[in-house]
């Protein structure tokens, strides 16, 4: 995938700050990937059940490495709506925190990163997969039931490109999490800064909580975005008395933001 072609090239040196401490860099998540993509055959669909933290990272670039086709799924899924979407796409594979459902009898584990582990499903295979297709998200639906947005190799690396000319990202930016990977804008927040070589600060600690800002005040993050409910929260945190030197800007979108968060 054109996104991660650079990979190789990129050198920041606080590329991946784990909510521990560690820090692992782009060199790391190159060998790590690839080791991912060996165990993959192309064009295979892989459920990736998402938290934002390095191991996940390697299975959604190591999967797009292989040319498979990926579907993002947030970890607070109920076990019997995933069980439900297992039945109705037939995954190949599934890449899931080992503690986060029981995987069934027939499941080969592939291998293991950190947390996370690879699991064949050993399902029969009778569909194609649009040559185009990278990418699958999941949205609530209309009438409640999950549908998914469809996403082309070109849709996006031209978003990619266009949103990191339009902010300037560069391998200098320090991006934390405050997104689930598996909405629009938390993958698009991650694509962007990987694709510019800059420093990801992976956490899954809401803004509420004190160790958010400790992480930002400690890595000295320069961005975040959120959704309009986001900035209702630093409304309520009084965010414009907080003083954050490191911060360069804050991004928005999923929707209009009110005239007094303006």
């Amino acid at each position: 995938m054109k996104v991660f072609n650079n990979l190789a090239n990129n050198s920041s040196n606080l590329s991946f700050i784990a909510e521990d401490g560690r820090k692992l860099t782009y060199n790391n998540l190159l060998i790590d990937a690839d080791y991912f993509s060996e165990k993959i055959k192309e064009r295979s669909l892989i459920f990736i059940i998402t938290r934002n933290n390095y191991d996940c990272i390697v299975g959604y670039v190591g999967a797009f490495r292989a040319n498979a086709v990926v579907v993002l799924i947030d970890n607070s899924i109920h076990e019997s709506l995933f069980n439900d979407l297992i039945v109705r796409f037939k995954p190949s594979l599934v890449y899931k925190p080992q503690n986060i459902f029981s995987h069934k009898n027939d499941w080969k584990q592939r291998l293991r990163i950190g947390e996370y582990g690879l699991f064949e499903t050993n399902i029969e295979i009778n569909y194609e997969i649009n040559k185009d297709l990278s990418l699958l998200l999941m949205t609530s639906g209309s009438t409640g039931s999950p549908e998914f947005v469809r996403l082309s190799h070109n849709n996006i690396f031209n978003n990619t490109k266009a949103i990191c000319e339009y902010l300037k990202i560069s391998n200098n930016d320090v991006a934390i999490t405050t997104l689930p990977m598996s909405y629009s804008y938390g993958i698009s927040i991650i694509n962007t800064h990987l694709f510019t070589g800059a420093s990801l600060l992976l956490t899954d600690s809401s803004l509420m909580e004190k160790n958010f800002w400790e992480l930002i005040s400690k890595f000295k993050a320069t961005t975040f975005g959120g959704v309009p409910y986001t900035y209702e929260m630093l409304k309520k945190l009084k965010f414009e008395n907080i003083s954050i030197p490191s911060i360069k800007y804050i991004t928005q979108a999923g929707g209009k933001l009110s005239q007094d968060l303006l």
